[in-house]
């Protein structure tokens, strides 16, 4: 008669049972150190990064001594200069709500670890949002010299500079709700990557980074009212340029319409991340 001895049923009981979630800040934790160990790994592309920016900085000062806006507060070289300066910082973060999600699921799919996440019982959620922090933080360093050209050039106050902190940050939130969006659209498609461009078309045009929101197109205009960085940018400028800006609407409306639009997007997400995910397990892993 055959027996089971005690170190067989442990091991027959531990595979039986259910894995255990892992937590949220874990996975979020991990997918951060992850993605800035990886980004930080080659040097070459922070280099190449940090001369685009300064090459950024003169293209649009070269811009100011060429270029004059009739919706600007005067046609002065020092204005325009301001005008693409403060849209230069949101530019900084497109990665945050495209690039980087993008490539993060597409590197994911070619490697096959994917599926791994989607199979573990941790949030994928978490695991998504930490890819996209880590390619904010590291934004943010390229963000560094636009902001020391702001207070050289132009001297805002530190209430100003911190004030345009805070509405970069909320901003920021909006990107990368849409990043997660952009993400699970790229699990369900795979080749996003002419969405994705033309994504970022929209995001220089109807937004009023390279000309002035009231001088847009009326369709572009509303298309531009759908996105978080409208308002964001508008915000900045209005506060880097003082009263003298002319907002889109009253301030207080636009920082609902900012705030309201960051949740929004965030909620949206949620549910379909959720949706997603059931429906992949339905079609089976090979979806993935």
């Amino acid at each position: 008669m055959a027996t089971i001895n005690a170190s067989e049923l442990s091991i027959q009981f531990s595979t039986d049972r259910k894995p255990e979630e892992v937590g949220f800040l874990t996975v979020l934790r991990s997918s951060l150190i992850k993605d800035i160990q990886i980004q930080m790994r080659y040097k070459q592309n922070f280099v190449s990064q940090f001369i685009r920016t300064m090459l950024f900085i003169l293209t649009f000062y070269l811009f100011s001594l060429s270029f004059a806006f009739d919706d600007l507060p005067d046609q002065s070289t020092q204005t325009v200069f301001l005008f693409y300066i403060s849209a230069l910082i949101l530019m900084m973060y497109d990665g945050v709500a495209m690039w980087s999600p993008y490539n993060s699921v597409r590197r994911d799919l070619y490697n096959g670890t994917l599926e791994s996440i989607y199979q573990s019982p941790a949030s994928r959620a978490a695991y998504y949002l930490g890819g996209i922090m880590a390619q904010s933080i590291y934004s943010s360093v390229f963000v560094i010299p636009l902001l020391l050209t702001i207070i050289l050039v132009f001297q805002p106050s530190m209430i100003t500079l911190g004030i345009v902190f805070i509405t970069i940050a909320i901003a920021l939130c909006g990107l990368m709700a849409m990043g997660i969006l952009i993400a699970l659209s790229a699990i369900l498609w795979k080749n996003m990557g002419a969405f994705v461009n033309i994504l970022g078309m929209v995001f220089q045009f109807a937004t009023g980074t390279i000309i002035p929101f009231a001088s847009l197109p009326v369709w572009a205009q509303y298309v531009g009212y759908f996105l978080p960085i409208t308002w964001g940018l508008d915000l900045i400028r209005y506060y880097l340029f003082g009263s003298v800006w002319t907002t889109i609407y009253t301030v207080p409306v636009m920082w609902v319409i900012l705030i309201g639009q960051v949740v929004l997007f965030f909620l949206v997400a949620k549910f379909l991340l959720v949706r997603v995910e059931k429906y992949s397990k339905k079609q089976g892993l090979h979806l993935l």
